[in-house]
């Protein structure tokens, strides 16, 4: 019996050839007595291989991601020699848990056949809003497999909506009581149908404008106020008419402003810029249509936001005066028609989203620092009156959109980074303040709009990339 110096490796034949001679007692050979075999042994592979790192997914899709894995190794295979298959199942990871249930998966559920020296495929065909469950089988040259791990990952519905007559950046859309949106800015107005998925004319406007405000009030009628090209006008949509007509001007020209409905059916139109960076607010009364002076911010402003809260108070955060500078933020009370401090963000912020939470906190994501694109979120609590730190973006983004969701949290959408836009977009849990990828557009965009719609979709209007012109396609985001 020998025993080898080293092993042997499995799946390998060896060719083995024996010498045997006979000796004396003194041990010396004797003359004439030599003999030998040649012969080969075959060394079977019953070793599985190691599977490498867990499953990961990018580039989430409404029909379509990408699944990576890392490689794994082997007693006797080289690594660029193993193969790989990837299976999905559409209901539990319990039907894909064992090398064998695995294994078994064809047709539509078998994504990649074996195939070697592959750790990262794309599959397409898939369902939007529909969790996948995911499993890797590795397998070597002697047959033996091993499985990864099972994964899920969810699809996102991105889907292209119709596309609007004229391209719009710096515009607005309003959902109106009828669930469908009114999309002003530019030489024209367009009506969305939710239902008939389709954009039509609303009536002639009466002012080319852009960066202006567009507010749904509680008779139905649209404001729209101010904006680039019509700073001190303003004119209301009618939608039981499809008409615009022009009301009372307002008293300070601005763009780039926020109007926000208050709880009692006036309008507070705050910041902006025009001729400086306007510190006066202004009050619009549906009923007598006239707008008249409120309180004065303690920082004129523009390119902030303003949010109403459950306590009927706004919420007005960032924004910039000579640069992306302020990091501060006020609160408007409708009853002493005043505004005081609410304390400041972590970091200045302009060109930044502010969204009602679910919870009836506000969370203020990314924009730019005046030195730094942001990825970080502060979260403001209307009972303390305070911010405070929230979980920080995948991406920094500024000039993006966001649209609170039915279900409380908060979708950010596209933007512009370092290198142009983007087309990625993050969603923001309240209950764990982390947020999650939620897919990519079909279009990287900047300046666009993002509408919450009746049905629970968000509509994503217009806007462009850095080197483009303004867009007219639309898409939903459901």
């Amino acid at each position: 019996i020998v025993t080898p110096a080293a092993p042997l490796a499995g799946n390998t034949t060896y060719r083995v050839r024996v010498l045997a001679t006979a000796r004396d007692t003194f041990n010396y050979p004797m003359a004439a007595t030599y003999t030998s075999a040649t012969g080969f042994l075959t060394i079977p592979d019953v070793t599985p291989p190691v599977a490498g790192a867990g499953i990961t997914f990018s580039n989430v899709g409404n029909r379509h991601l990408t699944v990576s894995w890392g490689t794994g190794t082997d007693d006797s295979t080289q690594p660029g020699n193993l193969q790989y298959k990837l299976v999905k199942d559409n209901s539990s990871a319990a039907n894909i848990n064992t090398v064998a249930l695995a294994d078994a998966k064809s047709g539509a559920d078998l994504i990649q056949d074996w195939t070697a020296n592959l750790t990262t495929t794309i599959a397409t065909g898939l369902s939007g809003t529909t969790n996948y469950h995911w499993a890797v089988l590795v397998r070597d040259l002697g047959g033996n497999k091993a499985l990864y791990a099972p994964a899920m990952q969810a699809t996102t519905t991105w889907q292209s909506a119709a596309n609007m007559a004229s391209g719009r950046l710096g515009h607005a859309a309003t959902l109106l009581a009828n669930g469908k949106v009114l999309v002003t800015g530019g030489w024209t107005a367009e009506i969305y149908d939710p239902l008939a998925d389709t954009f039509s004319a609303a009536g002639p406007v009466g002012v080319v404008r852009f960066y202006h405000t567009a507010t749904l009030l509680g008779n139905g009628k649209v404001l729209i106020a101010g904006g680039s090209g019509g700073e001190y006008s303003a004119e209301l949509y009618d939608p039981v008419t499809n008409t615009f007509t022009t009301t009372a001007p307002l008293t300070v020209g601005r763009r780039e402003h926020t109007a926000t409905l208050l709880a009692n059916g006036k309008v507070l139109v705050v910041g902006g810029v025009h001729m400086g960076y306007v510190s006066e607010s202004e009050i619009y009364d549906p009923l007598t249509n006239t707008f008249t002076f409120g309180g004065s911010l303690a920082t004129g402003r523009y390119a902030h936001t303003a949010n109403l809260l459950t306590n009927g108070k706004v919420l007005v955060t960032g924004g910039q005066t000579t640069a992306c500078n302020l990091s501060s933020a006020e609160l408007y009370d409708p009853v002493a028609d005043t505004f005081s401090s609410a304390g400041s963000m972590a970091s200045p912020r302009c060109v930044h989203t502010a969204t009602i939470l679910g919870n009836g906190k506000v969370l203020v994501a990314g924009g730019w620092s005046g030195s730094t694109l942001l990825s970080s979120t502060d979260v403001y609590d209307p009972i303390t009156n305070t911010f405070s730190a929230g979980g920080s973006m995948a991406t920094g983004r500024q000039n993006h959109a966001a649209a609170p969701l039915a279900n409380g949290k908060a979708l950010i959408i596209g933007g512009s980074d370092w290198v142009g836009g983007l087309a990625s977009a993050e969603i923001f849990d309240p209950l764990t303040s982390t947020f999650s990828p939620a897919g990519f557009m079909l279009n990287a965009r900047r300046e666009h709009t993002a509408t919450l719609l009746a049905n629970g979709q968000v509509l994503v209007t217009g806007g462009r990339i850095p080197t483009s012109s303004a867009y007219s396609s639309a898409e939903l985001y459901e």
